[in-house]
């Protein structure tokens, strides 16, 4: 049984159902929008937004986002553990998040040099290629009421995760100042910047599928109650 603020008492499977129910339709959503313009479009705003908050040093100029692809895999969060409900629709719960696909992020890094013969600074691109294949770490997901339109997730610790840094597309500009060195010191910054961001108490929220009444749940859900 669930215990709301009053001391009422309701079954935990209501508490759940519809927590399940739309985390199911996004699992199904997740593999239907991976790769559609707008999802990225919402994915690479959301990095950029976290970029303009990680602090430049001076030979950096500026930091671009040039593509955003996501694979199709679907995240799995097992061992649900509701925290907190009540009647109105407020859900906290912790699961253990596994993901094992592809999210690649293209961007151009902007480096600056003050070269000895050169009056002014010289603007140097350069392109940076990041894959992130595994992400794996203990969540926690906060729903408010209908009619709300984001849930809130962050991470109990640092998830483990892997990414591979590619800076050979930077081309024949590999051998400037180091400048493949540099590029991978930023894009840890950037990881940094994104992980410590979703560290509780800290949480970054993301959009609710709008889910009809009349949805049918698909058999494979993409939580595993405990």
């Amino acid at each position: 049984m669930c215990v709301a603020e009053d001391g009422s008492r309701f079954e935990v499977r209501a508490c759940l159902s519809d927590v399940v129910r739309r985390a199911a339709l996004v699992a199904r959503l997740f593999w239907n929008i991976h790769d559609a313009e707008a999802f990225r479009g919402f994915v690479r705003s959301k990095i950029l937004k976290k970029i303009g908050k990680v602090k430049m040093p001076g030979w950096v100029h500026e930091i671009k986002v040039l593509n955003v692809s996501i694979g199709p895999e679907v995240p799995l969060v097992r061992n649900v553990k509701l925290l907190d409900a009540s009647p109105d629709g407020h859900v906290r719960l912790d699961g253990e998040l596994t993901w094992h696909g592809r999210f690649n992020l293209a961007i151009e890094i902007v480096f600056v040099l003050q070269l000895p013969l050169a009056k002014n600074p010289t603007y140097i691109p350069f392109a940076v290629s990041a894959d992130v294949t595994s992400l794996s770490g203990k969540l926690q997901v906060a729903v408010n009421p209908p009619p709300a339109t984001k849930a809130w997730l962050g991470f109990h610790t640092e998830p483990e995760i892997t990414i591979k840094i590619d800076t050979s597309i930077g081309g024949g500009k590999k051998s400037i100042h180091n400048l493949p060195h540099l590029a991978e010191i930023m894009v840890n910054k950037i990881k940094s910047e994104l992980l410590e961001r979703m560290l509780l108490p800290n949480m970054d929220d993301f959009p609710l599928p709008k889910i009809p009444k009349t949805a049918v749940v698909p058999s494979e859900s993409s939580v595993v109650p405990k």
